[in-house]
């Protein structure tokens, strides 16, 4: 397939500043690479700006052909931030996608692709979901002056709310539902460390729905659905690469299987 182009209206040049200041800060890496295209005219607004696009790092990646080519790709227009200022308003940017050939998981990957649990989403693909005590950790002092096992602070914060998430996740298995504010944002945020997505861009993929919550949120805590619906728990290290069972161990409700 390709990866997505973005389009800032009245940007000019490959600056990485140009997505910074439309928010989309998120979606760089510091060893990547960025392609673009000035456009002069006819963009997705009708007027002129600047195409980008992070050139794949699989090995299985495509990308696009740069530009605006209206016959062949769809656009769309970023949605507003809730209660955001003007330059966070809707269409600051706006998400072009190949028509008949849309990203898939190989497009997306980031350079420092951390593995996971696979989770089927609703593209009919796997894409892997890191579990959060799986991620890189440090052993450091804590605030007692004890050395302990800490997740390195670049996510630390989105280990923090993950933790919190923990209730929700067994209330769902319970039959409650996740208010899907909250999921939506954590989903888009743990897809993050694998794939170049953020709110807008998992929105424009469509990879969510009631079918698939449960499942994302449990791989967050290391679970994997297993194709009979069962949930096991992960206790070895997650797979960086296929995340098959006979690369690590697994527990039902706490219990080592396998």
């Amino acid at each position: 397939m390709a990866t997505y182009q973005i389009y800032i209206p009245g940007a000019r040049g490959c600056s990485a500043q140009n997505l910074i200041d439309v928010g989309l800060d998120g979606l760089l890496d510091a060893a990547g690479a960025l392609e673009s295209s000035d456009v002069l005219a006819n963009g997705p607004d009708g007027g002129g700006g600047c195409c980008y696009a992070f050139p794949p790092v699989h090995p299985e990646g495509i990308l696009p052909r740069m530009g605006c080519h209206a016959a062949v790709q769809e656009w769309t227009p970023a949605k507003p931030v809730p209660g955001g200022t003007k330059a966070q308003a809707t269409g600051r940017f706006w998400i072009g996608f190949d028509k008949h050939s849309p990203p898939v998981p190989a497009d997306l990957q980031r350079v420092d692709y951390q593995g996971g649990i696979p989770v089927l989403l609703a593209d009919g693909r796997d894409w892997y979901i890191p579990a959060m005590q799986f991620l890189p950790h440090r052993y450091a002092l804590n605030d007692r002056g004890i050395w302990s096992r800490q997740v390195k602070p670049i996510y630390a914060e989105l280990y923090a709310r993950v933790e919190k998430a923990y209730g929700v996740f067994h209330a769902e298995r319970q039959g409650e539902d996740i208010p899907v504010a909250y999921f939506g944002q954590l989903a888009a945020d743990v897809l993050g460390i694998n794939y170049r997505i953020n709110s807008d861009i998992l929105d424009r993929l469509d990879l969510l729905n009631d079918d698939n919550s449960l499942y994302v949120l449990g791989a967050t805590f290391g679970y994997w659905r297993t194709p009979e619906g069962e949930f096991l728990k992960k206790t070895g290290q997650a797979s960086r690469n296929s995340g098959s069972r006979s690369q690590t161990n697994f527990a039902v409700d706490g219990i080592p299987v396998g």
